[in-house]
C-alpha cells in the first residue's frame, strides 16, 4: 500500500516550489506589496475626508527629503552669518562710514604716546580707541559707479579685515590706475595707514604729507597732520611737530581732535621754551573747553610754567584747578580719574610750591600722600621719598 502524505504535513516552502524567488527578491516584493497596500488605504481615506487630503507614502518621503535639505541649507547659512558677525565684532579697526565712526579710534586725550604700530594714535588709551579717519564722502548710488569702484571696495574689505599688506597693494594699484578717482583722498590716507601699520612710518609720513598738499581742505587733512605731528612728538622733535599740530587743530571737524591738537601744540611750545605762546593756548583751552578731559592737563602745564617763573601763588591756583576739576560728563570724569599721572605730578609740584612759600607742614602732607600709596611705584613716589629725607635739600 502506497504511503500517503499526512494531513497536517507542513507545506513546502515557496522558494522550493518556485526557485526563482530568492531571499533578496522576496524582500523587494514584500516592500512593494506593503507600499501598494498603504497607498490603497490612503486613497480610501482621501475619499472619506476630501477636505484633508493625505499625501501618499512616496510623496511624503520626497517632501520629507526636501524639508531636510531646506533645513540643512538654512542652518548652514545661519552658521556662516554667525561666524561673519563674530569676526566683525572681533575686528578692532573696521573702516567706518560716518565722521563720528571714523574718528572712533584716534585719541582720548591722554598723554601723547603715538607709535608706529598705529593701533593707537597720540593720546590713545586702550579702553577708548578713536579712529584716525575724519570722515568719508557719501557713497555713490549703485547706478553711478565708476570704473575703479570695485577695486576700491575690494581694498576696503581687506583694510577692514586688517590685511594691511594686501590692502596696501590694492590702494597703490588704485592710485596708480585712477589718480583722479573720486576715492583718491581716502585711498591715499588708507595707504598711509597701511604703511604705518606694517612698520613703515617714513613712507606713511610721505603719504600723509602728499595728502595734505593734494587735498588741503579734505576731512582727512586734520588726522593726517595729527599723525605726522605724533611721530615727530614721540621722537622729541617738537619743532617739527608744532606746525602739524596747528594744521590738525585748524582743520579738525571733531571737537575732541581739535582740543587735543591745541593741547599738544602748546606742549611743543612749552618744551621749546616758548612759554608766552604756550600760555595763550592753555588759557584758551581752560576758557573755551571747561568740560574737556584736557582741562586738568592744561591747568597743570600753566602751573608748571608759573612755578618756573617764580610765581608760586599763581602756580598754586592752577594746581588747585587740577585737583578740584569735576566735570559733569561721567565719561570724562572716569577718564580723569584713570589719569593718575597728572594727579600725582600735580601733588608733587604743589608740594614744591608750598615749600617755596615756607608752608612746610602742608608740603609734607602732600609728599606723604604720594609715598604711602601701596599700589604705585612711579617717579613721583621716588621724588617724594627723596624730598622727605631730612638731609636732602629742597628739590628744585
Amino acid at each position: 500500500m502506497a504511503s500517503r502524505t499526512p494531513i497536517h504535513a507542513p507545506k513546502t516552502p515557496k522558494s522550493r516550489r518556485n526557485p526563482q524567488y530568492f531571499p533578496s527578491e522576496r524582500i523587494h516584493r514584500h516592500q512593494s506589496e506593503t507600499h501598494d497596500h498603504t497607498n490603497r488605504r490612503v486613497k480610501n481615506f482621501e475619499k472619506l475626508t476630501p477636505s484633508a487630503p493625505v499625501v501618499s507614502v512616496p510623496a511624503m518621503k520626497t517632501r520629507h527629503g526636501r524639508s531636510k535639505l531646506v533645513l540643512y541649507v538654512v542652518t548652514t547659512c545661519l552658521l556662516l552669518a554667525g561666524q561673519a558677525i563674530c569676526q566683525e565684532s572681533d575686528d578692532s579697526d573696521p573702516p567706518a562710514t560716518t565722521k563720528e565712526g571714523l574718528l572712533k579710534r584716534l585719541f582720548t586725550g591722554a598723554e601723547a604716546n603715538p607709535s608706529a604700530e598705529a593701533d593707537s594714535a597720540p593720546g590713545d588709551e586702550p579702553s577708548q580707541r578713536l579712529s584716525a579717519e575724519a570722515g568719508t564722502k557719501p557713497q555713490a548710488k549703485a547706478d553711478a559707479r565708476e570704473p575703479g569702484d570695485d577695486l576700491f571696495d575690494y581694498a576696503g574689505v581687506l583694510y577692514g579685515k586688517r590685511f594691511f599688506d594686501l590692502a596696501l597693494d590694492k590702494y597703490r594699484l588704485y592710485l596708480s590706475t585712477y589718480p583722479d578717482g573720486r576715492h583718491a583722498e581716502v585711498a591715499l590716507y588708507r595707504k598711509a595707514e597701511c604703511h604705518l601699520k606694517t612698520g613703515s612710518p617714513d613712507r606713511a609720513i610721505t603719504d600723509y604729507k602728499a595728502l595734505i598738499k593734494s587735498f588741503p581742505t579734505s576731512t582727512y587733512t586734520s588726522p593726517a597732520a595729527y599723525r605726522i605731528a605724533s611721530q615727530a612728538y614721540n621722537k622729541e622733535d617738537y619743532t617739527e611737530a608744532n606746525p602739524y599740530f596747528g594744521i590738525a587743530a585748524e582743520h579738525a571737524e571733531i571737537e575732541k581732535l581739535k582740543i587735543a591738537s591745541f593741547y599738544y601744540q602748546a606742549r611743543c611750545l612749552e618744551l621749546t621754551k616758548q612759554h608766552d605762546q604756550a600760555k595763550e593756548i592753555y588759557t584758551a583751552i581752560l576758557s573755551k573747553y571747561p568740560e574737556s578731559e584736557m582741562y586738568p592737563k592744561a591747568a597743570l602745564s600753566l602751573g608748571n610754567i608759573s612755578s618756573s617763573d617764580k610765581k608760586f601763588e599763581e602756580a598754586l591756583n592752577y594746581f588747585e584747578m587740577v585737583t578740584s576739576f569735576k566735570p559733569s560728563d561721567e565719561n570724562v570724569q572716569r577718564q580723569v580719574e584713570r589719569d593718575l599721572e597728572t594727579t600725582r605730578e600735580c601733588l608733587y609740584q604743589k608740594a614744591l610750591c608750598l615749600r617755596k612759600l615756607d608752608r612746610n607742614d602742608e608740603a609734607t602732607k602732600l609728599l606723604q600722600t604720594l609715598v604711602v600709596e601701596p599700589t604705585r611705584d612711579d617717579e613721583w613716589k621716588k621724588k617724594a621719598q627723596a624730598a622727605l629725607r631730612p638731609t636732602s635739600p629742597h628739590p628744585q
